[in-house]
């Protein structure tokens, strides 16, 4: 489907297909002579593989995550408090989550009168 200015002789593409991506660049009609083509295979799979690439990202360009995470990780290879403050509360965790699962295992009074009861 065109939509054709009358103004300055320029055609946009307006898509009636999902998986073709609409383009609000107008162009003159006489050097548009492939304006009625479907997209390449390649063109399809492309914009496949950018709309994936999209959701996953919400969006964002995958190079500015990158960038961020390098940012990231550089700041905390050079902070060695925070690295310890972070490997303390890993093992705080770890500790917690031990001493459920030593409790859960060894607890005899789970099951009372045929019911369930939190621990």
């Amino acid at each position: 489907m065109l939509s054709q200015s009358k103004k300055d002789n320029t055609t946009t593409k307006v898509s009636p297909h999902p998986l073709w991506i609409v383009s609000s660049e107008t162009a003159p009609i006489a050097e548009t002579g492939a304006l009625n083509q479907e997209p390449t295979l390649y063109e399809t799979v492309d914009r496949l593989a950018h709309a994936q690439v999209a959701k996953a990202t919400s969006g964002l360009a995958p190079s500015a995550l990158a960038e961020a995470y390098l940012d990231w990780a550089i700041h905390l290879a050079i902070s060695p408090g925070k690295q310890m403050q972070l490997m303390e509360a890993a093992l705080k965790k770890r500790q917690n989550t031990l001493g459920l699962m030593l409790r859960c295992r060894f607890r005899t009074d789970m099951f009372q009168h045929g019911s369930r009861q939190a621990i």
